[in-house]
Protein backbone atom coordinates (compact mmCIF):
# COMPACT_ATOMS: atom_id res chain seq x y z
CA UNK A 1 0.00 0.00 0.00
CA UNK A 2 0.95 3.56 -0.80
CA UNK A 3 0.37 6.13 2.03
CA UNK A 4 0.52 9.87 1.52
CA UNK A 5 0.92 12.58 4.31
CA UNK A 6 -0.04 15.82 4.02
CA UNK A 7 0.31 18.92 5.80
CA UNK A 8 0.11 22.42 5.86
CA UNK A 9 3.29 24.62 7.37
CA UNK A 10 4.35 27.72 6.99
CA UNK A 11 7.62 28.71 4.70
CA UNK A 12 9.49 29.73 7.74
CA UNK A 13 9.40 26.68 8.99
CA UNK A 14 13.13 25.13 9.44
CA UNK A 15 13.53 21.54 8.98
CA UNK A 16 16.76 20.68 10.17
CA UNK A 17 19.22 19.29 7.85
CA UNK A 18 17.93 16.05 7.58
CA UNK A 19 15.38 16.85 5.86
CA UNK A 20 15.29 17.92 2.04
CA UNK A 21 12.54 20.17 0.47
CA UNK A 22 12.20 18.14 -3.07
CA UNK A 23 14.13 15.11 -1.88
CA UNK A 24 11.64 14.22 1.05
CA UNK A 25 9.00 17.06 1.50
CA UNK A 26 7.20 17.97 -1.81
CA UNK A 27 5.59 21.25 -1.56
CA UNK A 28 2.74 22.25 -2.87
CA UNK A 29 2.36 26.01 -2.85
CA UNK A 30 -0.37 27.82 -1.11
CA UNK A 31 0.64 31.39 -1.74
CA UNK A 32 -2.39 33.51 -2.93
CA UNK A 33 -0.16 35.34 -4.99
CA UNK A 34 1.34 32.78 -6.77
CA UNK A 35 -2.20 31.43 -7.57
CA UNK A 36 -3.16 34.90 -8.85
CA UNK A 37 -0.26 34.84 -11.11
CA UNK A 38 -0.82 31.60 -12.19
CA UNK A 39 -4.15 32.90 -13.34
CA UNK A 40 -3.09 36.29 -15.16
CA UNK A 41 -4.09 38.60 -12.65
CA UNK A 42 -6.53 39.24 -10.06
CA UNK A 43 -10.06 39.73 -11.69
CA UNK A 44 -9.58 35.82 -13.12
CA UNK A 45 -8.32 34.69 -9.84
CA UNK A 46 -11.43 36.06 -8.34
CA UNK A 47 -13.39 34.59 -10.65
CA UNK A 48 -11.89 31.22 -10.29
CA UNK A 49 -12.35 30.92 -6.32
CA UNK A 50 -16.18 32.35 -6.47
CA UNK A 51 -16.27 28.85 -8.30
CA UNK A 52 -14.38 27.38 -5.70
CA UNK A 53 -16.80 28.75 -2.82
CA UNK A 54 -19.70 27.80 -5.19
CA UNK A 55 -18.28 24.13 -5.13
CA UNK A 56 -17.62 24.10 -1.46
CA UNK A 57 -20.85 25.25 -0.22
CA UNK A 58 -22.86 22.68 -3.17
CA UNK A 59 -20.67 19.73 -1.93
CA UNK A 60 -21.02 19.98 1.71
CA UNK A 61 -25.03 20.61 0.82
CA UNK A 62 -25.06 17.58 -0.72
CA UNK A 63 -23.30 15.37 1.41
CA UNK A 64 -24.86 16.86 4.90
CA UNK A 65 -28.33 17.72 3.37
CA UNK A 66 -28.95 15.25 0.67
CA UNK A 67 -32.04 16.19 -1.54
CA UNK A 68 -31.65 19.89 0.15
CA UNK A 69 -31.58 22.39 -2.78
CA UNK A 70 -30.20 25.67 -2.27
CA UNK A 71 -32.79 28.08 -2.14
CA UNK A 72 -34.07 25.66 0.86
CA UNK A 73 -30.69 26.40 2.92
CA UNK A 74 -30.29 30.53 1.54
CA UNK A 75 -32.64 33.43 1.16
CA UNK A 76 -29.91 35.34 -1.19
CA UNK A 77 -28.75 36.31 -4.42
CA UNK A 78 -26.51 33.68 -4.62
CA UNK A 79 -23.87 35.54 -7.19
CA UNK A 80 -24.01 38.55 -4.42
CA UNK A 81 -23.18 36.22 -1.83
CA UNK A 82 -20.41 33.80 -3.80
CA UNK A 83 -18.86 37.27 -4.22
CA UNK A 84 -19.03 38.77 -0.68
CA UNK A 85 -17.73 35.46 0.48
CA UNK A 86 -15.14 34.73 -1.80
CA UNK A 87 -13.69 38.13 -1.41
CA UNK A 88 -13.66 38.04 2.62
CA UNK A 89 -12.07 34.43 2.46
CA UNK A 90 -9.68 35.43 -0.28
CA UNK A 91 -9.21 31.40 -1.11
CA UNK A 92 -9.41 30.16 2.87
CA UNK A 93 -11.79 27.18 3.37
CA UNK A 94 -11.73 27.57 6.95
CA UNK A 95 -12.61 31.00 6.29
CA UNK A 96 -15.67 30.24 3.99
CA UNK A 97 -16.88 27.43 6.55
CA UNK A 98 -16.75 30.22 9.93
CA UNK A 99 -18.35 32.65 7.81
CA UNK A 100 -21.27 30.08 7.00
CA UNK A 101 -20.89 28.86 10.64
CA UNK A 102 -21.63 32.36 12.37
CA UNK A 103 -24.16 32.97 9.49
CA UNK A 104 -25.58 30.08 10.51
CA UNK A 105 -25.92 30.99 14.67
CA UNK A 106 -27.09 34.39 13.62
CA UNK A 107 -30.32 32.38 11.46
CA UNK A 108 -31.00 30.36 14.08
CA UNK A 109 -32.13 32.44 16.27
CA UNK A 110 -35.07 33.93 14.32
CA UNK A 111 -38.43 32.83 15.38
CA UNK A 112 -39.82 32.16 11.00
CA UNK A 113 -37.60 31.70 8.19
CA UNK A 114 -34.13 30.32 9.31
CA UNK A 115 -32.70 30.69 5.88
CA UNK A 116 -28.90 32.20 5.70
CA UNK A 117 -29.92 36.12 4.13
CA UNK A 118 -27.75 38.54 3.07
CA UNK A 119 -27.60 40.13 6.68
CA UNK A 120 -26.83 36.92 8.40
CA UNK A 121 -23.62 36.45 5.96
CA UNK A 122 -22.43 39.97 6.73
CA UNK A 123 -23.33 39.16 10.34
CA UNK A 124 -20.62 35.99 9.58
CA UNK A 125 -17.91 37.65 8.06
CA UNK A 126 -18.06 40.03 10.95
CA UNK A 127 -17.72 37.61 13.45
CA UNK A 128 -15.00 35.67 11.40
CA UNK A 129 -12.95 39.08 11.28
CA UNK A 130 -13.28 39.32 14.99
CA UNK A 131 -11.84 35.44 15.30
CA UNK A 132 -9.32 36.25 13.57
CA UNK A 133 -8.60 39.41 15.50
CA UNK A 134 -8.76 37.80 18.90
CA UNK A 135 -6.40 35.14 17.74
CA UNK A 136 -3.89 37.73 16.58
CA UNK A 137 -4.30 39.88 19.53
CA UNK A 138 -4.09 36.92 22.14
CA UNK A 139 -0.36 36.00 20.37
CA UNK A 140 1.03 39.52 20.38
CA UNK A 141 -0.23 39.62 24.42
CA UNK A 142 1.23 36.29 25.13
CA UNK A 143 4.51 37.05 23.09
CA UNK A 144 4.03 34.44 20.59
CA UNK A 145 4.35 37.41 18.06
CA UNK A 146 6.34 40.12 18.83
CA UNK A 147 4.52 43.11 20.05
CA UNK A 148 5.52 45.59 17.19
CA UNK A 149 3.34 43.72 14.72
CA UNK A 150 0.43 45.06 16.77
CA UNK A 151 1.83 48.49 16.09
CA UNK A 152 2.61 47.74 12.45
CA UNK A 153 -1.59 46.20 11.54
CA UNK A 154 -2.40 49.91 13.81
CA UNK A 155 -0.16 51.92 11.35
CA UNK A 156 -1.66 50.08 8.48
CA UNK A 157 -5.53 50.42 9.82
CA UNK A 158 -4.92 54.26 10.98
CA UNK A 159 -3.25 55.03 7.06
CA UNK A 160 -6.70 53.19 5.26
CA UNK A 161 -9.04 54.91 7.73
CA UNK A 162 -7.69 58.31 6.85
CA UNK A 163 -7.77 57.23 2.87
CA UNK A 164 -11.47 55.92 3.69
CA UNK A 165 -11.97 59.89 5.16
CA UNK A 166 -10.74 62.00 2.51
CA UNK A 167 -12.56 59.70 -0.14
CA UNK A 168 -15.63 58.08 1.55
CA UNK A 169 -16.83 56.57 -1.65
CA UNK A 170 -13.96 54.71 -2.51
CA UNK A 171 -12.55 51.63 -1.00
CA UNK A 172 -9.72 52.10 0.88
CA UNK A 173 -8.33 48.48 1.13
CA UNK A 174 -5.07 47.60 -0.74
CA UNK A 175 -1.90 48.91 -0.24
CA UNK A 176 1.83 49.14 -1.49
CA UNK A 177 4.52 47.85 0.40
CA UNK A 178 8.38 47.74 -0.39
CA UNK A 179 9.43 43.87 -0.49
CA UNK A 180 12.35 44.22 2.23
CA UNK A 181 9.35 44.67 4.69
CA UNK A 182 7.84 41.29 3.47
CA UNK A 183 8.97 39.30 6.42
CA UNK A 184 6.78 41.77 9.08
CA UNK A 185 3.75 40.79 6.16
CA UNK A 186 4.13 37.25 6.51
CA UNK A 187 3.24 37.24 10.46
CA UNK A 188 0.07 39.09 9.18
CA UNK A 189 -1.05 37.00 6.44
CA UNK A 190 -0.18 34.04 8.30
CA UNK A 191 -3.18 35.49 11.24
CA UNK A 192 -5.19 36.21 8.08
CA UNK A 193 -5.16 39.98 9.16
CA UNK A 194 -3.94 40.73 5.44
CA UNK A 195 -3.33 38.64 2.16
CA UNK A 196 -0.55 39.13 -0.18
CA UNK A 197 -2.01 39.44 -3.43
CA UNK A 198 0.74 40.05 -6.12
CA UNK A 199 4.17 40.73 -5.52
CA UNK A 200 5.54 43.05 -8.30
CA UNK A 201 2.65 45.04 -8.98
CA UNK A 202 4.26 48.29 -10.47
CA UNK A 203 3.62 51.68 -8.87
CA UNK A 204 2.66 54.88 -11.22
CA UNK A 205 5.29 57.16 -9.13
CA UNK A 206 7.96 53.99 -10.29
CA UNK A 207 9.11 50.90 -8.41
CA UNK A 208 7.83 47.35 -7.66
CA UNK A 209 6.11 46.48 -4.52
CA UNK A 210 3.63 44.12 -2.86
CA UNK A 211 0.11 44.06 -2.97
Amino acid sequence: NLFFKVGTITDRYDFGEQIIIGRDIFPISLDLSEFVERHGGIVSAIKVMEEFTEQLILKRIGIFCQDTAFNQVFKVNKEEMLSRITREAMGVPRTIGLILQNALGQAEGRATDNRLMMSDINYGMRATRKVYFQQFQGAVKNRLIPGYHMDIWNSILGKALGEKNKHSKMPASHILLDPVRKTYLNILCENFIVHLIEESRASKYGGSYLL
